[in-house]
C-alpha cells in the first residue's frame, strides 16, 4: 500500500484499515496530476454494478436449487406406497426332550399372522433368543423365518446343556399395503 507501511498498518484498527484502503482506491482512479479520472470512475462503477447482477444471479440459482430439492423429496414421499406390517404373536411355544442319537432339544413355536392388511402374502421376521448354558456364558442370538397368512410353525436346535432363557419378535419385514 502506497498510503502506509506493512507494520503500520498491521497497528491500525480495522475500520482505520477499510478507510485507508478506500483512500488507495480513490488514489488510484485520480490521474497523475491529482485530478479525477472520469473514464476511470466510470469504470469502476459498471465493475460494481456487473459484480452485484453476478451475486444476485448465484443467489437466485441456490435459491432456485435448494426450493428444487425439496419439491423432489416431497414428490417422492407422496408418490411412495403406504407400508405396513403384518400381526405376528406367539400362540404355541414348546420345548422337546433331548433326541437319543444327538441330544438335542427342539424349540418350537406356533405363531399367529394377521397380514389382512398387506398386499403380499409372505414376508421375513426374527425372532431373538436368549440362551442359557450350564458350562458357559448366557448369550443372545436372532434367526431368521418366513410368515405366511393365518399361522407358521418355526423350530430351533438346542444342545442338551442349552435352555431358552427369553424369546421376542424383532425385525418384522414391511409389506405394501392393500388399496
Amino acid at each position: 500500500m502506497s498510503t502506509c507501511g506493512r507494520r503500520a498498518c498491521l497497528t491500525r484498527g480495522r475500520s482505520e484499515r477499510r478507510s485507508a484502503s478506500a483512500q488507495h482506491r480513490l488514489t488510484r482512479s485520480r490521474g497523475a496530476d491529482g485530478c479525477r479520472d472520469v473514464q476511470s470512475e466510470g469504470a469502476l462503477g459498471t465493475a460494481t454494478t456487473q459484480i452485484r447482477r453476478e451475486l444476485t444471479v448465484y443467489r437466485s440459482c441456490v435459491f432456485g436449487l435448494l426450493t428444487g430439492g425439496i419439491c423432489l423429496v416431497s414428490a417422492t414421499q407422496a408418490v411412495a406406497q403406504q407400508t405396513c406390517r403384518p400381526a405376528l404373536a406367539f400362540k404355541e411355544v414348546r420345548f422337546s426332550e433331548m433326541q437319543p442319537p444327538t441330544l438335542e432339544r427342539k424349540w418350537t413355536a406356533v405363531l399367529s399372522v394377521d397380514a389382512s392388511h398387506c398386499a403380499t402374502t409372505s414376508g421375513r421376521f426374527g425372532i431373538v433368543f436368549s440362551r442359557l448354558m450350564e458350562n458357559g456364558p448366557d448369550i443372545e442370538f436372532q434367526e431368521q423365518f418366513m410368515w405366511k397368512p393365518d399361522r407358521v410353525e418355526v423350530s430351533v436346535d438346542f444342545w442338551a446343556d442349552e435352555a431358552v432363557g427369553g424369546y421376542w419378535l424383532y425385525n418384522v419385514a414391511p409389506c405394501p399395503c392393500r388399496d
